[in-house]
């Protein structure tokens, strides 16, 4: 309790004082390994009011204290916390890897209990914050872009986390972050003003919707009310007028779980300002569907 109570203090970065020239640094890949190795680690350092050198040496202690206990689960949990730690405090160029291999060897040396659901629950994150590195633009230049199937790995982890140990705390997390994977995204944008009687083009960012639904509401435009709405508001008030028109348009998923970019085409309008609303389903529910909207001019006029 003391420890915990103590690594709350030392992992606070505004709680350091001044530091020396010779400043601990976590720059060594020992500092990711685990078990005895860890628990045996000489770790150097003259600098004795280093947080991170204090923190580094007390989740020794607490790792040492619980390594030959009859679960392993408070040595897991300590095991994670410190990895997290290192991880984010190390100065090495591979410590994204360093601490994925880390996760690869804990979770090798465990037995099937809800404690290795907690090891595969920070894979998943690992592969869902890798995921976060996709980079749509490069899709389509030959090869395939890095990271693009990270998410689903991601999914992957998860559900085995929530088939292997329902009910417990690790499969509370794996559910919450499954959730966050598979939720639909929707948005437009179109140009604030296009020509009349021409088609032009609005452009759509999705993820995880198979198919979008359109629709085209003339807006009653007022100054104070597209100040204080534009970008705003969560359309409520859009789909309550009447629809100009209504279609819908199947959007290319491949199933990576990635956010992507397409171009729908609209005929052209007569002068007039619009909403184009765009949602995952066709019932256009507020607060229960995700829907989205962007407001145009159809005019001639530009500055």
């Amino acid at each position: 309790l003391l420890a915990h109570r103590a690594l709350t203090v030392f992992r606070n970065t505004e709680t350091r004082i001044a530091e020396p020239p010779s400043r601990f640094k976590l720059n060594d890949a020992k500092y990711f390994s685990l078990f005895e190795d860890f628990a045996s680690l000489r770790i150097p350092g003259t600098d004795s009011m280093s947080w991170e050198l204090q923190t580094l040496k007390l989740y020794q202690q607490l790792e040492r204290t619980h390594l030959n206990a009859a679960t392993p689960d408070a040595m897991v949990d300590n095991a994670l916390a410190r990895l997290d730690f290192v991880r984010e405090r190390s100065t090495l160029p591979g410590k994204d890897s360093l601490y994925l291999d880390a996760l690869t060897t804990l979770a090798s040396r465990l037995p099937n209990d809800s404690c290795l659901g907690e090891v595969l629950v920070a894979q998943g994150r690992w592969h869902q914050e890798m995921g976060g590195k996709y980079q749509r633009l490069m899709d389509g230049q030959g090869a395939e872009a890095p990271w693009k199937w990270e998410n689903k790995q991601a999914l992957t982890l998860y559900d085995t986390v929530l088939a292997r140990y329902p009910g417990s705390f690790a499969s509370s997390n794996a559910a919450g972050m499954r959730a966050s994977l598979l939720d639909t995204h929707v948005s437009v944008n179109v140009e604030e003003g296009v020509l009349p009687n021409t088609a032009f083009k609005v452009a759509v960012t999705y993820r995880n919707a198979p198919k979008l639904w359109l629709r085209l509401v003339k807006d009653e435009w007022s100054t104070d009310e597209y100040l204080q709405n534009n970008g705003n508001t969560d359309g409520e008030k859009m789909v309550e007028r009447k629809a100009l028109r209504e279609w819908s348009i199947d959007l290319p998923d491949d199933g990576d779980l990635n956010e992507h970019l397409t171009e729908v085409a609209i005929d052209g309008l007569p002068l007039g300002h619009y909403a184009l609303l765009a949602s995952d389903k066709n019932t256009f529910t507020p607060r229960k569907d995700d829907i989205a909207f962007a407001r145009f001019w159809v005019t001639r006029l530009a500055m």
